[in-house]
């Protein structure tokens, strides 16, 4: 098999070592295996990508998605705030805070 040579944050490799570890793989078969699954999950009847463009960009609750799309939605929001800076970062703080004010449950808010 062919292979080439990709730059991956020290996050995700970190994860897929331990997660390879676990599983019994190498890390490049973590690699491949999680991305096995995102394709599937992409390709599932019923998946529709533009809810979860649209959750990213706040034009839907991500409330709305299905488990699915929300679990992709996830793991992009997670990677875009992995890049917000100082702004964003207050931004999200002082949201978070206020919800916590008006009662939202901390668990609920992802922080």
């Amino acid at each position: 098999m062919a292979t080439e040579s990709v730059r991956l944050s020290r996050a995700i490799l970190g994860q897929a070592r331990k997660e390879a570890g676990v599983m019994s793989r190498t890390v490049q078969a973590q690699l491949e295996h999680w991305a096995r699954v995102g394709q599937a999950i992409e390709n599932a009847p019923g998946y529709d990508r533009t809810k979860v463009h649209d959750a990213l960009r706040g034009h839907i609750s991500p409330d709305e998605l299905d488990p699915y799309e929300r679990s992709v939605y996830d793991v992009e929001h997670e990677a875009i705030m992995e890049k917000a800076g100082d702004e964003e970062r207050a931004f999200f703080k002082q949201l978070a805070d206020k919800q916590r004010a008006a009662g939202v449950n901390s668990e609920d808010l992802g922080t």
